[in-house]
């Protein structure tokens, strides 16, 4: 008898299965969904401001990064495989990223890959660096032109706040704001 039983339980369980709708390719992208702050640097200010951040996986584009709040929206999708990179910033059009540099930094005995891309390449007033960690997303945002940056809150991250000193303090990163010296200047004579 409770052959019989687990026999016919097991079987209402096997048909009630739905095999056709579980496959990997339909298995929801597994995701994060924290809360960041970025320090924003806006001409002669700086204040603090908080995103809701998620960080997914999406078939077809890669890593995406998702930055929310109630005034500012951006994503950015990254496929390091293909080598394509693109951003939605606000309610406008996808913006093709390009790769400009790439450096590995090695903090805590943990490697960290960080990507340099430039939007609006070569757009008087309008191009724009970006500097990614495949870990912590969003590092530091900045205007090549104007005096307009986000840069991550490390809260507390011992590693990011490493990994954020070493970004900004790499000269392949970031070129010195002061111009090399013309060699052929000579000092002023004084009499």
């Amino acid at each position: 008898m409770w052959n019989i039983l687990i026999v016919v339980v097991l079987m209402v369980q096997l048909i009630s299965c739905d095999t056709a709708t579980i496959s990997k390719d339909n298995m929801p992208a597994a995701s994060t969904d924290t809360s960041l702050s970025f320090s924003v640097i806006d001409r002669e200010s700086a204040h603090i401001v908080d995103y809701r951040y998620k960080k997914e996986s999406v078939k077809d584009k890669g890593l995406a990064f998702h930055y929310s709040n109630n005034t500012d929206t951006f994503t950015l999708f990254l496929d390091t495989s293909r080598g394509v990179f693109s951003g939605k910033f606000g309610s406008g059009e996808m913006t093709s990223l390009e790769l400009e540099k790439m450096s590995h930094y090695t903090v805590n005995g943990a490697d960290y890959r960080i990507l340099k891309l430039i939007g609006d390449k070569d757009v008087r007033d309008g191009e724009f660096s970006l500097f990614l960690s495949l870990d912590f997303g969003l590092l530091i945002s900045k205007s090549n032109t104007w005096r307009a940056a986000k840069v991550r809150c490390p809260d507390k991250d011992n590693t990011l706040m490493a990994l954020l000193y070493r970004v900004q303090t790499d000269t392949g990163f970031f070129t010195s704001p002061v111009p090399p010296l013309d060699k052929n200047i000579k000092t002023p004579k004084v009499e």
